[in-house]
């Protein structure tokens, strides 16, 4: 079972669970999914012009968003969902650590999955594509973080498998089985992160790469085989490829 994170500057919102693994908001159909309005692709994101610009000077969210997979990358069918997709456009929000004892596990069936980290970057995109019949999604999210912040970020993802060998799926009631291994030659440090359940018609794959100062997460359950790798490892690639040097 999917949950839709939707971030308003560093404030979230989790919208309702439904069957197959998506979820549905109040508002217009299957797109809805914001209180009040939130930056698409190249938008401002509330409270960004608030924040303390970066020294030295950190990849936008706009800047980011041009770094993403294009569609060639996914499965056929697979579109935008307008509804989970934003960044921070062309300025920087506050950068928050909840310092969590433990992470909260439910969090890696999130498409902002990254957020069982308790952290929020100084910058952000994010971008949610789904099939034509809702079925299946895939996702994709840069977050850039202040000094050391990305290798603190990367360090607690790195303990996922150890701090969340499972969870119960709020949707199926199923046992969600939690695999975490590291993937060598991707970035400067990567973990690829599988879940599997008796509850569910197919496995995810979850990927998190740095790249300098950005953090690379990408989702995949797109009914590919192999628990969706091929397609999260295509993505993962791509954004690490577009942001060596510039991160």
């Amino acid at each position: 079972m999917r949950q839709h994170l939707i971030r308003h500057g560093t404030a979230a919102a989790l919208c309702a669970t439904v069957a197959l693994g998506l979820t549905a908001c109040q508002g217009k159909g299957d797109d809805a999914g914001k209180s009040g309005s939130t930056a698409g692709p190249s938008g401002s994101s509330p409270s960004a012009s608030a924040s303390t610009h970066p020294t030295p000077p950190l990849l936008t969210g706009a800047e980011l968003t041009k770094a993403l997979a294009p569609e060639s990358l996914f499965a056929s069918g697979f579109a935008v969902n307008p509804a989970n997709t934003q960044d921070t456009g062309g300025d920087y929000q506050d950068a928050t650590d909840e310092h969590p004892a433990k992470p909260d596990c439910t969090k890696l069936q999130t498409n902002a999955w990254v957020a069982v980290t308790g952290m929020t970057g100084a910058s952000f995109t994010q971008q949610n594509r789904m099939n034509a019949a809702h079925t299946a999604e895939a996702d994709q999210e840069i977050d850039v973080f202040k000094g050391t912040g990305a290798a603190t970020a990367m360090t607690r993802v790195g303990a996922v498998g150890a701090d969340c060998p499972s969870f119960i799926d709020s949707g199926t009631r199923s046992q969600v089985k939690v695999t975490e291994k590291k993937l060598p030659g991707l970035g400067d440090d990567a973990y690829v992160i599988t879940l599997t359940s008796a509850g569910w018609q197919t496995g995810s794959t979850l990927i998190a790469a740095r790249v300098g100062t950005a953090v690379i997460s990408v989702f995949s359950g797109d009914d590919s085989g192999h628990n969706g790798r091929g397609t999260a490892e295509k993505v993962a690639r791509h954004i690490a490829g577009q942001l060596k040097g510039r991160a």
